[in-house]
């Protein structure tokens, strides 16, 4: 036999035995996730209606697919316009400012700003009215900003005990443009709540603390929303996002308290989400995708010490095609989680239609996770075949770790 001969004979077995290692679809059963989560908590006057909400993510949908066309929508051109400079300045408590330009309360400061408004707050602690109520801005371009820029300089506190679930929000931004920063917040039922109006967009949470409430940052059909910087402890809900366009949520840090009753970053019929950055740690899902997210970019984050870093839910119920789909993960890290670094749930099996397909898994590594490091359970492929590898419907490539199923993926 010649030394080409041999050397195709070799690759042949290799082949075989490769082959023969890691079967498409000899799939054990996926792990069993135990649901410890608390009940999702629905903001007092968000719509009971979800129609109108679906149809601005259709429309958000064609909008961001016609940007990846390279066409100028006229969402491009109106965030190319700077609308957030403050002109006005009012303050809270503040010592040493002007009187006629002073306040009492955030609300008072709120309820006289103009656009184009900074609302500096020096330190104290500051109260809301309790159950159902709290501070509400409806004018657009507000920064609120706490004065100090440590945890517990300047506290908005809602009065209603650690996770309650009365309704109480510390601040509901209705607005464009409003911002919140550099503020504590606490003992809410949602520290922040953006959205219900339909032209809410352009929003920022950056720089603050939420300590027991029961939601950090909730987002209701919002557009552009930025959750950047910020600290979240024992929130149940830290980040919640639904029915949203373009949100950018990046370089927060969420520590669950461990017992995996508390959610860590949750996304549910989202389009062009950018997830970057972030840290999470003790809760049952580091990241959370469920239903219908598309077109998402999920870069360098870090879940560690979850119940399951990742997380593309399915629709049990669902009869259509791909719940999540073309998102893209990359450069994450996923260790010590309880049960799975990345686990991907298609609950139709192999020989329906995927739940989510099409998405790409590039440069991630996860090790040290209690059952497998990877899990993809998806079959089949969603629209184009070239998008999927490994027996799976999704792509995988230069992803390391050190147990998957299928074993494939650790080849491509």
């Amino acid at each position: 036999m010649t030394r080409r001969q041999t050397t195709v004979m070799f690759i042949f077995l290799c082949g075989m035995l490769l082959a023969a290692s890691t079967p498409s679809y000899a799939k054990p059963p996926m792990p069993s996730v135990p649901n410890y989560l608390k009940p999702i908590q629905v903001f007092p006057q968000q719509p009971s209606s979800e129609a109108a909400a679906r149809a601005n993510i259709a429309a958000a949908r064609a909008q961001a697919a016609a940007e990846a066309r390279g066409e100028v929508t006229s969402s491009a051109l109106a965030a190319s316009v700077n609308n957030s400079t403050s002109t006005y300045t009012l303050y809270v408590n503040c010592p040493n400012s002007p009187a006629s330009k002073t306040y009492g309360t955030i609300q008072d400061a709120v309820a006289v700003a103009l656009p184009h408004t900074t609302i500096k707050v020096c330190p104290g602690t500051y109260v809301t009215g309790g159950a159902s109520t709290g501070i509400l801005v409806t004018t657009s371009w507000i920064k609120i900003e706490g004065v100090l820029t440590h945890a517990g300089d300047e506290t908005l506190n809602c009065t209603s005990g650690p996770n309650p679930t009365d309704g109480s929000y510390g601040f509901w931004l209705e607005g464009q443009g409003d911002e919140v920063e550099y503020m504590t917040v606490s003992d809410c039922d949602f520290g922040v709540y953006i959205g219900f109006n339909p032209e809410t967009k352009g929003s920022k949470v950056t720089h603050d603390y939420f300590n027991d409430d029961y939601n950090g940052v909730d987002v209701f059909d919002g557009v552009d929303i930025t959750i950047s910087d910020s600290h979240f402890q024992t929130n149940f809900y830290p980040i919640f996002t639904k029915y949203d366009a373009k949100d950018c949520i990046s370089g927060n840090t969420i520590e669950g308290d461990g017992n995996f009753d508390d959610d860590g970053i949750y996304v549910e019929y989202g389009v062009s989400a950018k997830i970057e950055s972030n840290t999470v740690n003790g809760s049952e899902f580091g990241l959370e995708m469920d239903l219908y997210n598309a077109l998402a970019w999920v870069e360098s984050n870090h879940f560690d010490g979850n119940e399951v870093g990742v997380y593309l839910g399915a629709d049990l119920t669902a009869t259509t095609v791909g719940d999540n789909s073309g998102n893209t993960f990359e450069k994450n890290y996923a260790s010590g989680n309880f049960l799975v670094g990345f686990l991907l749930d298609d609950t139709e099996g192999a020989d329906a239609i995927p739940d989510s397909g099409a998405n790409k898994f590039l440069k991630n590594q996860a090790y040290g996770n209690g059952a497998y490091d990877y899990f993809d359970d998806t079959y089949g492929y969603l629209g184009n075949e070239a998008d999927t590898n490994a027996g799976t419907a999704d792509y995988y490539k230069g992803n390391k770790g050190g147990s998957a199923v299928p074993g494939a993926i650790f080849f491509q």
